[in-house]
């Protein structure tokens, strides 16, 4: 193996053989001659010599692979895992970010309508040269709107500090405003929390879908941004199928309709915590019939006339009803009484039903 052909010759006119890539291990080299009548020397003349391994064609060598490759595959899913861990974090932040931006601007937005509601009645009330009596009413009025502009930036102090991002601090900045507001009325309260309230968010969420100042639909997609292993079960009295998918869209595992009995409100719990989806019976027939083959709806959409079928596929690609009645030269009154044409044939009651049932036909 790597051997010469024939004798080479060096240049002090000696002959010479060269061997290369030996395999390593003991070697004997055997060499026989004959003179020049021919006369061969059977016996010849040899020696023994052992050609050392490289370090990679040693034992050791192949342990140390054998472990790198037993010990790097959860080496390298552990970081990947981090990585992934990481970047949740990131958008964790970055979500946080983003919900404290918003609240502080409608809180800021509230403070500039304040701040100009207060300016306009100072400059109204200087300019009218209203009695003492009156004046004296109309600042008393200025000042508790002053006090609520201070509870107001107070808020936004709060809300723009990230320390606050715990439980702890909502549970006490609740209770202080609980106390105030009540106060006011001249009620006294007293709030008694838990002093071992959890770091980490809840596992399960009940939610409402009427919430004060927004949807609960919309709180229900923030908190999935915020936290996609939460799990949410709507608690309400709405059974519009609408809202329902709007829910299940945006995030929600679970829909009970209000007022059941607190047992099946906590298997409800027990069973989107071990992965299910638990629904009230309404709900789960309104999603029955959603995904039944709608037999009857094709009939009823071989109904339609042809106007009425234009202006729902334009509808079915996103058109609005000033832009249908554009491009069918109608008008917007008109539009709007195909649509509850539409509603009464379909048997549905939004817009969305209607393409709903158009693109399941």
């Amino acid at each position: 193996m790597g051997a010469d052909g024939d004798w080479l010759w060096d240049d002090q006119n000696r002959r010479v053989a060269f061997y290369s890539n030996l395999r390593p291990g003991d070697c004997t080299f055997h060499v026989t001659a004959c003179n020049s009548h021919g006369m061969w020397n059977e016996q010849g003349e040899q020696f023994s010599f052992y050609v050392a391994p490289h370090s990679y064609e040693t034992w050791p060598f192949d342990v140390a692979c054998g472990a790198i490759l037993v010990f790097a595959g959860p080496a390298l899913h552990y970081r990947r895992m981090g990585r992934l861990r990481r970047v949740q974090r990131l958008e964790q932040q970055r979500a946080l970010h983003e919900e404290r931006a918003r609240i502080a601007k409608d809180l800021h937005d509230d403070l500039g309508a304040t701040l100009t509601g207060l300016a306009l009645q100072l400059d109204l009330a200087r300019s009218q040269g209203l009695p003492a009596d009156t004046l004296q009413e109309r600042l008393a009025n200025l000042a508790r709107h002053t006090l609520g502009l201070v509870d107001n930036t107070r808020e936004v102090v709060w809300a723009m500090n990230p320390q606050h991002d715990n439980v702890e601090s909502l549970a006490s900045f609740l209770g202080q405003y609980t106390e105030e507001y009540l106060a006011g009325a001249g009620l006294r309260c007293r709030l008694e929390l838990p002093s071992n309230l959890p770091r980490q968010p809840p596992d399960v969420v009940l939610m409402d879908i009427n919430l004060p100042g927004q949807s609960g639909i919309e709180c229900v997609r923030r908190l999935k941004t915020l936290f996609p292993e939460l799990q949410i079960i709507m608690l309400t009295i709405e059974d519009d199928s609408r809202k329902v998918f709007e829910s299940l869209k945006a995030g929600a595992s679970g829909y009970l309709v209000k007022n059941p009995p607190p047992a099946q409100i906590l298997a409800a719990v027990e069973d989107v915590h071990r992965g299910g989806s638990p629904m009230s019976s309404q709900i789960a027939r309104l999603l029955v019939q959603r995904f039944q083959p709608a037999g009857r709806g094709q009939d009823e959409m071989a109904h339609l006339t042809p106007r009425e079928d234009e202006v729902l596929g334009l509808a079915v690609k996103g058109y609005r009803s000033k832009e249908i009645a554009d491009a069918l030269s109608l008008s917007t009154q008109t539009v709007q009484t195909h649509f509850r044409n539409l509603y009464e044939k379909l048997h549905v009651r939004s817009r969305a039903e209607v393409v709903a049932r158009y693109l399941g036909r």
